[in-house]
């Protein structure tokens, strides 16, 4: 009998760690994704920003250039 329980847990061990793992990602995804979502929002403030400060910095250039 402990030999049969063995082979049983030497089976099923690797299934149930993998449903586990898969059912606990499952539940967690909206998590992931609004994690996700804010980061997309943080990104695209900063590009905004970057965008904003070339387009200043080529501006200054180029009213350097007019006055030269």
């Amino acid at each position: 009998m402990e030999f049969l329980a063995s082979i049983i847990d030497t089976v099923f061990r690797p299934l149930k760690d993998y449903v586990a793992r898969t059912v606990s990602y499952t539940m967690s995804y909206a998590d992931y994704i609004d994690l996700l979502v804010d980061k997309m929002s943080e990104l695209k403030s900063k590009r905004d920003d970057i965008q904003r400060m070339v387009a200043a910095a080529l501006k200054e250039k180029a009213d350097f250039h007019k006055l030269g």
